[in-house]
């Protein structure tokens, strides 16, 4: 039976890789400053009868509640960064990947998006209608799946 969660949206898939990544570009950084990254800092102590006592959930030793195979420590560890995966880095002014969507800003010495020109969105109007047409066929396909699957679920427990 399909359970509709943000997990399976894409959009919510996107925002976590994304904010994987900026996590990652944090422990580089802290590396080349000199900093152990995986040091995981303690809280300080708050009193025992504290209505808020964030100390006993996130203490290092605690075992994750989702992966119980992993201590809140093991969060920050670097030694499957590389393994599993690994980020490419930014794109960096001048040239910016050579991308047609970003340029560089000489003031800021980043790399920021283009807003698009009246003629590129002419051009690619009818992809956006296309695309947005196919997004939408498809969500109609799957709420009449999950409606089909629904109905068929109860009319098998009336039988009972």
């Amino acid at each position: 039976m399909f359970r509709p969660s943000s997990a399976r949206d894409p959009t919510f898939i996107l925002h976590h890789a994304f904010i994987d990544y900026v996590w990652e570009k944090f422990r580089q950084k802290q590396e080349r400053l000199g900093e152990n990254p995986e040091y995981y800092p303690s809280l300080g102590k708050t009193s025992e009868t504290d209505k808020y006592n964030l100390t006993a959930f996130h203490n290092a030793t605690n075992v994750m509640a989702c992966f119980p195979w992993m201590k809140n420590k093991d969060g920050y560890r670097s030694d499957y960064v590389g393994i599993l995966y690994e980020y490419e880095d930014s794109p960096k002014c001048p040239d910016c990947g050579k991308s047609k969507y970003i340029t560089c800003n000489e003031k800021l010495n980043r790399c920021i998006g283009i807003v698009p020109t009246e003629s590129e969105e002419e051009n690619s109007s009818p992809w956006i209608i296309i695309g947005g047409a196919i997004t939408f066929g498809i969500i109609i396909v799957c709420f009449l799946l999950a409606r089909s699957k629904k109905s068929h679920s109860r009319s098998s427990y009336s039988k009972i």
